[in-house]
């Protein structure tokens, strides 16, 4: 029954259709790239003013020789979807883009030599899926879109010339050469002709005399297409120097136009540039890539040597850098669904009296139906059709251009392709292009005092668009006993901020071009960027009438309804908590924990014991597990008779190393004042009660590293390492103690094993520097 169930071409079709109307479905999410907009403002400065020689947008560079981008005319195609469909419509893009994968990838999941049938289909359903659930990860509206559609059509065109239709392939030149103006991933397209060249020259299929004359021919013309490019640098020369780079040989030019050898502060600071970890075998292309590797294994004596080259060359790809696994995943798909198929067909179709064919392929089927409902996905990653909230600087953009700007602006590096699009002077976007010897500081900004302000003695900003501050992972007592009351974000001794949403904050130079504004419009008291809200008896009133004009001034602002509710709440107002939380507890995707939570303090606050319940149980099925919420629900729970009360108070027993804690937060005070003698003892006092900790030994042996006592330095370091071999904090720690005690060896060493534990971000930089300097003779 199962064979007949895709005996005919209609039935195949017709599981296509399904399938990539699934595919569309599924690829309809929250407009969240940092370059969309980018590209879109890249469309319409060409659609409006032609291909330019120059730099279109970034000031400092303004005039600077650089021709076109080699995306140019992928950006140019996304502004037209967006000219004929709106800002909705730009979620229907990558929508679209996914159905057509689907359905080129299923095309190529086809067995060798024949059709689609129940078993094949069965086969090719979990590589699909994975495959599909890649993509989906990077469904954006931006070239890259098209460049994974013309990377799957290449590996068909690949296929079928290796079963014996060379006319397919002949398509390729053309292919290449409106692909090499779209996007420089062209050069992906070249990699698969060239191992299908190398292949039948060493007799691969198709094994015919002029297969690999066809091939090679096929290639030499499809590289010359590549040349038929405004753009000054061949965008396979672009593709090549960033992957050489990726792997320390060469240099390369991040966006194709930064300086070459600055390529590695934007490996480094860029999230979809870090190189891949173990754990990445965990995701949907690790995933894949373990599946395809098994399904050689399961038809080794069958195994084509241009399919495993051809997975083996994106693999090491993906290993250095995570923004190409979608790529690697739809390399893989196909020849993991053909291998698995023909796996399954030399199965026994009985074993007994059990069907044991049929049952293989029934696991396999619900194998690749379930695995999308058990993948885990970030909210940013779900369903929608507008901007994520925390991805773009509306209301900074908004409030710059109502009051006319047009002096200098500098915005954290992933802000710029949205101000650009808005019509605003940025400093820096996405492609690393910034002046020479400044894209280190240019992309760590006001996180670096020092380097910052050697920026801004050079261009004099007007105005500072700047991004929030990853306070992830570390306790709110903790954050505050570190950082103080001051503003977390930059000083405003020098800068007013005058608005601010989930993305965000503005702020204006106090004695600048726009100084008027910035004294009339700041906020005197909001610190949107601390953990927390401080609030004072004596400036309560002035604080909550701050975060009621944000939510005023933006009112799809979930950060800013929060603040106010916590303020709110603070001032003993639990009505006006609860009234400003409460339109956003159905629509706040990344903020929905904070907002239940303290929408469920604000009911327990008026006695309304059943709503906080409820909203208690919603926090914490959420994932969070704060004890305050366990002990909330386990209060509104004794007090309304609830049968689990007694249980949900045993869970909410208050925390028996809370005394450690507080120790631990007053090292971190003293330390930040100065006290390096007091915060040693304080982390002495925390390590007494909890030994244990791999936080207080890291931290401790950084205050004893600045106290000049390095040998007790590198016993806390060495400590902290012991108990918990994957703090990456530690072996930095160990590293710098033990370069100031002149261990060179010993202190390289353990950078290596920090940058092999923290492999992105700003401390990464600065422990590959330190190494550099290190192993330098």
């Amino acid at each position: 029954m199962i064979a007949s169930l895709t005996s005919s071409r209609r039935a195949v079709l017709l599981v296509a259709l399904a399938g990539s109307a699934a595919a569309f479905c599924a690829c309809i999410l929250w407009l969240r790239d940092p370059d969309m907009f980018h590209h879109l403002a890249m469309g319409r400065h060409i659609a409006r003013h032609g291909l330019s020689p120059e730099e279109p947008f970034l000031y400092p560079l303004l005039g600077a020789a650089g021709g076109p981008p080699p995306y140019w005319l992928g950006s140019l195609a996304i502004y037209g979807w967006h000219a004929l469909l709106g800002d909705g419509g730009l979620a229907f893009l990558p929508a679209l883009a996914g159905a057509v994968l689907f359905g080129i990838l299923f095309a190529d999941c086809a067995p060798r030599g024949g059709r689609h049938g129940a078993l094949t289909i069965a086969a090719a359903l979990p590589p699909l899926v994975l495959a599909m659930e890649s993509f989906r990860a990077r469904a954006t509206a931006r070239p890259e879109l098209f460049g994974t559609i013309f990377i799957a059509l290449t590996a068909l065109l690949v296929r079928r010339f290796e079963d014996g239709r060379a006319r397919w392939l002949l398509a390729f030149p053309l292919l290449a050469l409106l692909w090499t103006n779209v996007h420089p991933s062209v050069t992906a397209g070249l990699a698969l002709v060239a191992i299908l060249a190398a292949s039948a020259a060493l007799g691969g299929p198709p094994a015919k005399p002029r297969a690999a004359a066809t091939a090679a021919l096929v290639l030499a013309a499809a590289s010359l297409a590549t040349a038929a490019t405004p753009c000054p640098a061949n965008p396979v020369a672009v593709a090549l120097r960033l992957a050489g780079t990726m792997f320390g040989i060469g240099g390369a030019a991040a966006g194709g136009g930064a300086a070459p050898d600055s390529y590695l502060p934007v490996r480094m600071l860029v999230a979809e540039l870090a190189p891949a970890r173990l754990e990445s075998l965990r995701t949907a292309p690790g995933l894949l890539l373990c599946l395809t590797a098994l399904s050689f294994l399961l038809r080794w004596r069958r195994a084509r040597p241009r399919e495993i080259a051809s997975v083996a060359v994106f693999a090491v790809l993906a290993s250095g850098g995570v923004r190409f696994a979608a790529v690697l995943a739809v390399v893989c798909a196909p020849i993991a669904a053909r291998n698995l198929g023909e796996a399954l067909s030399s199965i026994p179709e009985r074993l007994g009296r059990v069907p044991l064919r049929a049952a293989a392929a029934v696991a396999l089927a619900l194998a690749g139906a379930v695995h999308p409902a058990l993948a885990t996905t970030p909210p940013q990653a779900s369903f929608g059709t507008r901007p994520w909230p925390a991805a773009y600087p509306v209301r900074g953009a908004d409030y710059l251009a109502s009051i006319g700007f047009d002096g200098r602006l500098f915005n954290t590096f992933h802000f710029g392709g949205y101000l650009e699009w808005r019509g605003l002077p940025a400093y820096q976007d996405g492609r690393g292009t910034v002046p020479e010897g400044t894209l280190e500081a240019s992309i760590i900004g006001p996180d670096d005092p020092k380097t910052f302000a050697a920026l801004d003695a050079r261009w004099g900003f007007d105005a500072l668009v700047l991004q929030y501050r990853d306070l992830s992972g570390a306790p709110l007592e903790s954050l505050v006993a570190l950082k103080g009351e001051d503003d977390w974000i930059v000083g405003r001794d020098r800068w007013a901020l005058v608005a601010f949403d989930d993305a965000g904050l503005l702020y204006l130079r106090r004695d600048g071009k726009y100084a008027e504004r910035a004294a009339r419009d700041e906020y005197r008291l909001a610190k949107p960027g601390n953990a927390g809200v401080q609030i004072k008896r004596s400036t309560f009133a002035a604080l909550l009438a701050e975060y009621e004009r944000s939510v005023r001034e933006a009112p799809s602002c979930h950060r800013c309804r929060f603040l106010f509710a916590t303020c709110a709440l603070a001032g003993g107002m639990p009505a006006e908590a609860e009234r400003m939380v409460a339109p956003a507890l159905e629509d706040a995707p990344r903020f929905l924990p904070d907002l239940l939570l303290v929408a469920a303090r604000a009911a327990e606050a008026q006695g309304k014991g059943a709503r906080a319940a409820e909203l208690y149980r919603r926090f914490l099925a959420t994932g969070e597990d704060d004890p305050e919420a366990r002990r909330g629900l386990a209060r509104v729970s004794l007090a309304g008779g609830d049968a689990d009360a007694v249980s949900l108070a045993a869970a909410a027993r208050p925390d028996p190393m809370a005394e450690a804690r507080q120790h631990f937060d007053r090292a971190l005070a003293s330390e930040r004042a100065g006290d390096l003698e007091g915060s040693a003892a304080s982390y002495a006092a925390s390590l007494s009660i909890f030994e244990a900790n791999p936080a207080a030994h890291s931290n401790l042996g950084y205050v004893l590293e600045k106290m000049g006592r390095l040998d007790e330095a590198v016993r806390e370091q060495r400590r902290a390492a012991l108990i918990d071999p994957d703090l990456a904090a530690a072996h930095y720690g160990l590293g710098s103690a033990l370069a100031a005690r002149g261990d060179r060896p010993g202190a390289a060493a353990a950078f290596r094993r920090y940058l092999a534990l923290e492999p992105h971000g700003q401390w990464a930089l600065k422990a590959t520097q330190r190494l550099a300097e290190l192993e330098r003779p």
